[in-house]
């Protein structure tokens, strides 16, 4: 059994990290709303910031759809890739080949 790359045994973690991260977010964005709210009670009377809590909200969101978005991507695109090379009704490469074809049709890259 040949060893695992550096690469190859870090693209499973990047998933996990990336979805950690995703779960950890309500707690952060709760604490930053905090911190948003203290600096614009604290700031000085003449000093207004040029963006509000809805505009940090809406980027936040944005950027969490977009994430979770590409996770669920990947999931499903794993789940082809398994189902494909499981395929036993062509030779050892035609799963491997269909994959290989599918993700080119519907990757932006």
């Amino acid at each position: 059994m040949a060893a695992m790359t550096q690469t190859d045994q870090a693209l499973p973690m990047a998933t996990a990290d990336l979805e950690a991260a995703m779960a950890a977010l309500p707690v952060k964005k709760q604490r930053l709303r905090k911190s948003f709210h203290r600096v614009v009670a604290c700031a000085p009377p003449h000093v207004k910031l040029p963006f509000t809590w809805d505009d940090i909200d809406v980027g936040a969101a944005s950027m969490r759809n977009a994430a979770s978005s590409s996770l669920c991507f990947l999931a499903q695109l794993s789940s082809l890739v398994v189902s494909l090379m499981n395929t036993k009704t062509h030779a050892h490469t035609q799963p491997r080949k269909k994959a290989i074809g599918f993700a080119q049709n519907i990757l932006p890259w």
